[in-house]
């Protein structure tokens, strides 16, 4: 008994400690392993709709970009370096983000999607 309240007082710490951490990926614990996976942004789902700001792009900006780059967290600032964003998330030598996390892996093609549109909406 009191080995897993002492485990489920463990978790509760961990990820609190994690969420500490200025990112906004929600760690797991699996207590069958020692092993810890990351929870990629959410973006809503609709079926046969692209990326848009309000659908999902925002969050990912926020999430990934917007602790180093305020342009990331507004949609006019963010057109006005549409190019060179997505010429850096790209990018293969010196890419942006500098580190990649499980989650940025995940979240990476809806950025490169979102930025590649012709228009930004």
């Amino acid at each position: 008994m009191f080995s897993h309240l002492f485990l489920a007082a463990s978790l509760a710490l961990l990820n609190f400690v994690a969420s500490c951490g200025g990112s906004n990926e929600k760690l797991t614990l699996d207590p069958t392993t020692t092993t810890t996976t990351a929870t990629p942004t959410p973006t809503p789902t609709v079926a046969n709709t692209q990326i848009t700001w309000n659908n999902g792009a925002n969050a990912i900006f926020a999430t990934h970009c917007g602790k180093c780059h305020d342009f990331a967290l507004d949609l006019p600032q963010l057109k006005a370096k549409q190019q060179v964003a997505l010429a850096r998330i790209k990018a293969t030598s010196n890419p942006m983000p500098p580190s990649s996390t499980p989650a940025w892996l995940a979240d990476k093609n809806k950025a490169i999607e979102f930025l590649s549109m012709a228009e930004l909406k």
